[in-house]
């Protein structure tokens, strides 16, 4: 059995393979289908089942909001939208990768007091933007992806809590 899905935009078909998942969502790193680059390719694409009460993750609205404050807190939100599978609808969004600090952590080469550090920096920086974290574990904490490899910073791979 296979954990991956397909996944069609107006523009491209995509093939999303299971990376992880939570309480209410589950992440899929997403490839372009063939041999074209997508503009998604290496991305992550979150989705969640569409609730009773037609309650939508906070995640992206979040996300739009903390932008607004100019600091750099969450990874970048490059598209969201609905998805449908059968009769089920999801609500979907598509971010940029970030390596999460508890997979990092584990890491004989990590400096983890550097990621201490740089988790209450996030954190500190959340506030100033006023939003609280509820869950600040190393899962919901990521390190975004940068050609540089000293401009590495952690963001708030989890805003949703």
């Amino acid at each position: 059995m296979s954990a991956d899905i397909r996944i069609r935009f107006p523009e491209a078909e995509y093939i999303g393979r299971y990376l992880n998942h939570g309480g209410s969502k589950t992440v899929f790193i997403i490839r372009r289908s063939g041999h074209t680059r997508g503009d998604y390719d290496g991305n992550i694409l979150k989705i969640r089942l569409r609730t009773a009460d037609c309650q939508w993750d906070d995640e992206p609205a979040i996300a739009k909001a903390s932008k607004r404050e100019g600091y750099n807190i969450l990874p970048e939100l490059y598209w969201e939208g609905i998805g449908v599978d059968g009769e089920l609808e999801y609500h979907c969004w598509v971010v940029e990768r970030c390596i999460p600090l508890n997979q990092l952590a584990k890491l004989s080469t990590c400096d983890k007091e550097q990621c201490v550090l740089a988790a209450c920096r996030v954190i500190t920086r959340a506030a100033l933007c006023r939003l609280t974290l509820s869950d600040c574990h190393y899962f919901n904490l990521g390190l975004r992806i940068t050609p540089e490899v000293w401009e590495h910073e952690v963001v708030i791979i989890d805003a949703g809590s």
